[in-house]
Formats: structure tokens, C-alpha cells, sequence
């Protein structure tokens, strides 16, 4: 005999929404664009460069960065790093002057915190500064690869212990 009760129905589940994500829905924040990669990042603020949005291009620019030195320089950012210690961490790393930073930092700065929006110039420099970070930082990664950041060459393999006869 069939049960005259229907089992209940399933209701999908909606995806909540964070707080956060409520935050930047009411105030117009786009949310952060996923470029992967050094290339596609630096790509993505060139983009936003040719259509006149300096500041998004910005802070592209400071994500190439990041890309740059998690994926080439083992340099991850946390999630509590700031953009100027970031910079310092990288700078100690790659064995370069902090202040060479300051052009990306400072457009990031202006493009994310403030209400006044990026020049074509100035985007133009930090530009120029991001491919002398890149140019003046591998010689430490051709350094890294080769072994010398360890202390010189691998130690040998042991040798295998002779063999018992039965």
C-alpha cells in the first residue's frame, strides 16, 4: 500500500550574500578582478589604461606586482598586508631600494582610498617603474634557480650500503 504523505520538497539554497559583498553592492565597489598572472594583470591595467580609467588601471598595476612576487619571488601578500609593507617585503627580497616603489604605491593609494582619481602621467611612471622592479628583481630569481640562494651547490647523495650476502 502506497503512503498517501509526499516526501518534502527541497527548497534550493540561495547563496548568501556576505556582509562585506552587501557593503560594496551599495557602495558601487566593483569586486576584485582575478588576473591570475603577472601577464594578464598587466594586461588588464593596460586595458583600463587605453579607456581613460587610470585609477583602475592602478591598482591592476599593484596586482601585477603581487603576481609578480608570489609566482617569480615565493612572495605571497597576506591578507593583512598593506600595500607599503608588501612593497618592503618585496624590496628586502629582491635586494631593492623600498623607494623605488613609492610611484605604484602611491597611485594604488590614491586610486583605492581617496577621492581624487590617477593622472595619465603619473600611471605612465608607475609603469615605467614596475619594468625596472621586474628588470632589477631577476637576476635574484636566475640566482634562485640555479641554487646559489641555498648556500652553493647540493650536498651528494649518500651511498647505499653494500649488500649482504645470504
Amino acid at each position: 500500500m502506497r503512503s498517501s504523505r509526499r516526501p518534502p520538497r527541497r527548497r534550493r539554497e540561495e547563496k548568501k550574500e556576505s556582509f562585506i559583498e552587501k557593503l560594496k553592492g551599495i557602495f558601487g565597489m566593483k569586486p576584485k578582478v582575478d588576473t591570475g598572472s603577472y601577464k594578464k594583470a598587466r594586461k588588464a591595467a593596460e586595458t583600463e589604461a587605453t579607456n581613460g580609467n587610470y585609477n583602475a588601471a592602478s591598482v591592476h598595476l599593484f596586482q601585477a606586482l603581487v603576481e609578480y612576487g608570489r609566482t617569480r619571488m615565493d612572495l605571497p601578500r597576506k591578507p593583512s598586508q598593506t600595500a607599503r609593507e608588501y612593497s618592503k617585503a618585496f624590496a628586502e627580497k629582491a635586494k631593492i631600494d623600498p623607494d623605488l616603489f613609492e610611484p605604484i604605491i602611491l597611485q594604488f593609494e590614491i586610486a583605492r582610498y581617496s577621492p581624487f582619481t590617477v593622472a595619465q602621467e603619473d600611471f605612465e611612471e608607475a609603469i615605467a617603474v614596475l619594468d625596472s622592479i621586474v628588470k632589477k628583481s631577476v637576476p635574484t630569481i636566475e640566482a634562485k634557480a640555479k641554487g646559489e640562494k641555498r648556500g652553493g651547490k647540493r650536498p651528494t647523495r649518500a651511498r647505499a650500503r653494500p649488500r649482504r650476502k645470504a
